[in-house]
Parts: structure tokens; C-alpha cells; sequence
């Protein structure tokens, strides 16, 4: 009886939190253990879900593809943190998201400098050396934190 009203409040855990925005399988489990949910538990409100067609992992990673785009994040930034994220591949939709957009690695650049060009925006003849230095080494760690690598 006390697993049913388990199962009862994880399901409808998940059919609210569902509702506000698509989640991938790996993010419920997670958010279910947080919630003290025994592990058979959490498998069968997936499989559930699942079976309903709730759970829309490609929407999901759609729309969290189209906010690392939007940061100006590189293809090879977008895979390496989904992967590292969720350990799911994404090559194949954000192949698809790239085409559509027409982007490349050098507009997603262009892209970045222009939400950080505060920071790009700083350097002038009248700095110093140095200062000069210190705001080149900001400009790539920001780069490099979104995946863009250096031609060296």
C-alpha cells in the first residue's frame, strides 16, 4: 500500500514538473532521488511516462541546444557539455539545429564578442602593455570556456 502512494506522489511529481517543461529521463531520476524515491520506484514512473509519450528528450535537448547557440557556445562546446551533462549524444540534432541556422564556428564567435564586447571593447593604444595582456587572456578564457579553440 505505502509503495502505491509512493509511486501516486512520484507520478504526479512528474506530471507537474512535466507540464512547466520537458525534462530528459536522466534529469527526473536525478530530481526523484533528491526526492528520497526508492529506485524501483523512479523506474517504473519512467516507464510510465514513457509509455504515455511524457517524457520528449529530443525537445529537450532541442531547446537546451538553442540556448548554448545563443551564448555563442562552438559545435564542439554544445557537444562536450550535453555529453558531460546528461552522457547523451546530441551530434545528430545539433547537426540538423546548425544547418538550419546556417552557423559556423566563426559566427558563433562573432556571436560571443558581441555579447561580451564590453569586455573586447576595452582595449586601446593608451593601456599599457600589461593591461593589454590581462584583457586578451579574459578575452580567451571566455573563448575557451564556450568551446572555441585557438589557432595556434
Amino acid at each position: 500500500m505505502q509503495e502505491n502512494q509512493e509511486y501516486q506522489k512520484a507520478y504526479q511529481y512528474c506530471l507537474r514538473i512535466l507540464a512547466q517543461r520537458d525534462y530528459p529521463r536522466a534529469k527526473l531520476r536525478e530530481k526523484m532521488k533528491l526526492r528520497a524515491v526508492g529506485r524501483d520506484i523512479i523506474e517504473q514512473v519512467i516507464l510510465r511516462l514513457d509509455e504515455l509519450g511524457y517524457i520528449q528528450e529530443n525537445e529537450y535537448f532541442r531547446a537546451r541546444i538553442r540556448g548554448l547557440l545563443r551564448k555563442g557556445y562552438s559545435f564542439d562546446g554544445v557537444v562536450n557539455k550535453i555529453t558531460f551533462e546528461y552522457g547523451f549524444d546530441v551530434t545528430s540534432i545539433l547537426q540538423e539545429l546548425w544547418e538550419e541556422e546556417s552557423l559556423s564556428d566563426e559566427v558563433q564567435k562573432q556571436r560571443l564578442m558581441e555579447r561580451k564586447s564590453s569586455v573586447f571593447s576595452e582595449i586601446d593604444a593608451e593601456k599599457d602593455f600589461v593591461e593589454i595582456q590581462k584583457i586578451r587572456q579574459k578575452q580567451f578564457r571566455i573563448l575557451f570556456s564556450h568551446g572555441h579553440r585557438p589557432l595556434l
